[in-house]
């Protein structure tokens, strides 16, 4: 009989196990938010308490009701060693928890984020949870920000600290996405105007090599007329002016014929706005 009552307790324990937590980790705190299993929270104090709480209120519980059932003596005590027991078969999970929580916790709001931001949802929501990116992964939330047009926000993260000379790369991806989608270059402009570095290791060389690479006047002119070096070289030993030369010539990668075609239309202009600017000819 005492056995099958310690069963029914077990059985009970994992029934309840889930609730009690729930329960739990949804009260207010004054010193932390509530808890969030979706990523939205920042309750993780409050997460770990509750994992750890529930297991030792379910032990006490339950080996009350075995000790009322049962009429056992020292009660007490066997409830005791009864919570102990089951906190120490905790001691891994609880560890693993603590572990995976933050990681766990920061991809979720991350995937929610850039899914807000897709959604075009209000800044009043987007800020908050683009701030709690942001402790992780400054970089993350700023470059998101800055795709989606929240100079604003950007803005801010700049002010409080982030170090915007390191965006180069989001500079390059920005000159190449907006050649046909922003005409004035609305992101590279705020990037620049805010102190990005136009000489900025990227992933063909600096932010020119990307603007040249899609055959854009108007952004190699941008990023000219804001210090960019018309030298330099990149990591294959090509200058701006090299690479436009062999892309007036049909070397590319990009097969898009209409890309070929704007090549080739501004690849002149492109090569003359680079001697204007100092590009030499002892090049690749």
């Amino acid at each position: 009989m005492k056995m099958i009552l310690i069963f029914i307790a077990i059985v009970l324990a994992g029934i309840l196990a889930k609730p009690l937590f729930d329960a739990i980790v949804s009260l207010s705190f004054p010193t932390s938010g509530k808890y969030d299993p979706q990523g939205g929270g920042d309750g993780y104090g409050i997460a770990i308490i509750g994992f750890i709480v529930t297991v030792l209120l379910l032990a006490v519980f339950l080996t009350a009701l075995i000790v009322a059932a049962c009429k056992i003596s020292n009660g007490w005590v066997l409830t005791g060693v009864w919570a102990a027991i089951i906190l120490l078969f905790a001691i891994y999970p609880t560890i693993h928890f603590i572990k995976e929580y933050p990681d766990n916790q920061f991809t979720k709001n991350r995937s929610k984020l850039y899914k807000m931001l897709a959604d075009g949802a209000s800044d009043e929501k987007i800020k908050p949870l683009a701030e709690k990116v942001a402790k992780k992964c400054s970089g993350c939330a700023f470059d998101k920000l800055v795709t989606y047009f929240k100079f604003d926000m950007a803005r801010e993260m700049i002010e409080n600290g982030y170090d915007i000379s390191k965006s180069s790369y989001l500079l390059s991806h920005m000159v190449e996405e907006d050649c046909y989608t922003d005409p004035e270059f609305t992101r590279a402009v705020f990037l620049i105007e805010n102190g990005a570095d136009v000489n900025g290791k990227a992933l063909r060389g600096t932010p020119i090599f990307h603007a040249i690479g899609w055959g854009n006047l108007k952004s190699v002119k941008l990023l000219l007329d804001n210090g960019a070096d018309v030298n330099i070289k990149n990591q294959e030993g090509d200058t701006p002016l090299s690479l436009a030369k062999r892309l007036r010539e049909g070397e590319s990668d990009i097969n898009d014929p209409q890309f070929k075609a704007d090549m080739l239309r501004q690849a002149d202009e492109i090569i003359a706005l680079l001697l204007e600017y100092g590009a030499t000819e002892d090049n690749k």
